[in-house]
């Protein structure tokens, strides 16, 4: 397989690994402890979420937490 195209598909896949998550990270992010860390990370996934928002790419990872989320996550 040509590098080139290995490299397209590893593109491909981590936007959307950091599409579908977007709205998670930034909810994480919000939790962290204040301090010029979180700042920086919630300014950076601040846009992203209200991109994934906008769009509806944060709806597969809700609906997968919906119906899957207990059971892949082990609670009650």
């Amino acid at each position: 397989m040509p590098f080139h195209t290995v490299n397209r598909a590893l593109l491909v896949f981590y936007a959307l690994l950091v599409a579908l998550n977007a709205v998670a990270w930034h909810e994480a992010n919000e939790r962290l402890p204040y301090g010029t860390a979180r700042t920086m990370w919630v300014s950076m996934t601040g846009p992203l979420a209200r991109v994934c928002r906008a769009t509806g790419l944060d709806r597969p990872r809700a609906f997968l937490t919906e119906t899957l989320g207990s059971v892949l996550n082990g609670s009650d």
